[in-house]
C-alpha cells in the first residue's frame, strides 16, 4: 500500500512535470500500466494529479502485479530528470525533489526492494518444496504398498505408483494398454527414446523367462524400441547372466532398492535412469544398482 504522503507527493510530481496528457500516459505506459488503465487518458478524471490518484486506486486492487507497477512508477518518477522549460517553470524539479526526500525519509522503496527479494526467494524455493512434497507423497504411497495392499491389487497399484513417480519428475508417460495378446504396463519417455514398462511386484525374483518374454514384447514393436523392467524384489542372478555384456539387448532393469534410493533423495530419478541406460549402451550391463551409481 502506497503511504498517503508518498501518494500525494507522487501525484504532485506527475502534475508538475507533464504538461501534455500524452506525455504523462507515455510515461505510465513505459512503467507497464495495463492497456485498460491507459484509457484513463480519455476519461481525465479532473486534473493530472486526480487522474494519477484514480490510477493508483485501481492498481491497489490488482494485487502483486499492481504493486510492481506502482513501485516502477514511483521509482521512475523519483529519478526523473528530463524536464522541459515549462516543467521547470511549473515546479516539476522541485516536486520531484520533494518526492525523493519523502521516499528517503520513509525508506519506502528500500522496503519494497526487500519485500520483492523475499518474494522472489520464496518463488525460487517453491518448485523445490513442491517436488519434496510430491516425493514425500510417493514415498508414503510406496510404503502403503508394502504393508496395506493385498498381493492381488499390488501389481496394479505399483503400475500407477510408477507412472506417478515418472510424472512427478516431469517425464512423459503413457498409461498401461493392451495389444493383441499382450499387456503393456505403460511407457515412459527418457530423452529421445520411449521405454515400454514392465512393473513387477511378486514375492519371487523375476527369472530368465520373464526377461526374455519382456524383451520379446519390446522387440516386437517398432524397430529400435526399448524397455524398462522394474521388479521390486529384484532378478534372479542367472536371469541377468543370460544377458552378458556383448549380447544385444533392448531392456534395462531396476529394482525396489533403486526406487528407494530415489525416494530417499539419494539420487535423482532421471540421473539414475540415464546412468543405467548409458552403462547398458556402452558396457552391456542391463542391471546396475542405484547404490553403486551414487
Amino acid at each position: 500500500m502506497l503511504p498517503f504522503d508518498i501518494r500525494r507527493l507522487l501525484c504532485n510530481a506527475v502534475h508538475d512535470t507533464f504538461w501534455w496528457w500524452r506525455e504523462m500516459f507515455d510515461f505510465l505506459a513505459q512503467c507497464g500500466l495495463p492497456e485498460d488503465l491507459l484509457q484513463y487518458e480519455d476519461k481525465r478524471a479532473g486534473g493530472k494529479a486526480q487522474t494519477m490518484g484514480a490510477i493508483l486506486d485501481e492498481l491497489s486492487k490488482r494485487g502483486e502485479a499492481g504493486r510492481r507497477i506502482t513501485v516502477c512508477i514511483v521509482r521512475q518518477m523519483a529519478n526523473w530528470a528530463a524536464f522541459d522549460a515549462d516543467a521547470a517553470n511549473r515546479g516539476g524539479p522541485e516536486s520531484v525533489r520533494k518526492l525523493r526526500e519523502g521516499l528517503a525519509a520513509k525508506r519506502w522503496l528500500e522496503q519494497q526492494d526487500r519485500d520483492e527479494a523475499t518474494r522472489r526467494a520464496a518463488e525460487l524455493r517453491q518448485p523445490a518444496q513442491e517436488a519434496a512434497r510430491r516425493v514425500a507423497e510417493l514415498r508414503d504411497h510406496f510404503y502403503r504398498l508394502l504393508t496395506s495392499v493385498s498381493p492381488q491389487a499390488r501389481g496394479y497399484e505399483f503400475e500407477q505408483f510408477l507412472l506417478g513417480l515418472f510424472r512427478g519428475h516431469d517425464l512423459e508417460v503413457v498409461q498401461p494398454f493392451r495389444t493383441t495378446g499382450q499387456q503393456i504396463d505403460g511407457a515412459v519417455a527418457i530423452d529421445s527414446h520411449s521405454y515400454l514398462l514392465e512393473a513387477r511386484w511378486r514375492d519371487e525374483l523375476a527369472d530368465a523367462g520373464d526377461l526374455f518374454e519382456f524383451q520379446g514384447k519390446v522387440q516386437g514393436k517398432f524397430d529400435g524400441s526399448r524397455g524398462l523392467f522394474i521388479s521390486v524384489n529384484g532378478f534372479a542372478p542367472q536371469a541377468v547372466d543370460g544377458f552378458r555384456p556383448g549380447q544385444k539387448s533392448s531392456i534395462v532393469l531396476a529394482t525396489g532398492e533403486d526406487i528407494m534410493c530415489v525416494l530417499d533423495d539419494r539420487i535423482d530419478l532421471l540421473t539414475m535412469l540415464r546412468q543405467k541406460i548409458r552403462l547398458a549402451e556402452t558396457r552391456g550391463y542391463i542391471l546396475v544398482r542405484a547404490a553403486d551409481l551414487i
